[in-house]
């Protein structure tokens, strides 16, 4: 992965070739900003590392969205029955 700085606007961003390879819109070369593809890179070999801690508390807030999500539309079933 690397760290990357966007000649056009300066806007820091990361690319990360493997994802682009299997098709994910993440980690593209295009700048999140402005959307150039013309960059300065800043490190060329960024390791990242996950706690699991980080990836409990997004799984938390994705499963509570989700249950309100659940919840809302129960809520239109009941109202569209009385």
């Amino acid at each position: 992965m690397k760290h990357v700085r966007c000649k056009h606007c300066n806007a820091e961003y990361y690319v990360c070739e493997e994802l682009n390879v299997l098709g994910f819109p993440l980690g593209g070369e295009q700048c999140e900003v402005c959307g150039e593809t013309d960059y300065l890179v800043i490190d060329d070999d960024v390791k990242v590392e996950y706690s699991s801690e980080a990836v409990m508390e997004y799984k938390e807030k994705d499963i509570l969205s989700k249950l309100t999500l659940l919840r809302n539309e129960i809520d239109e079933i009941i109202d569209y029955y009385r």
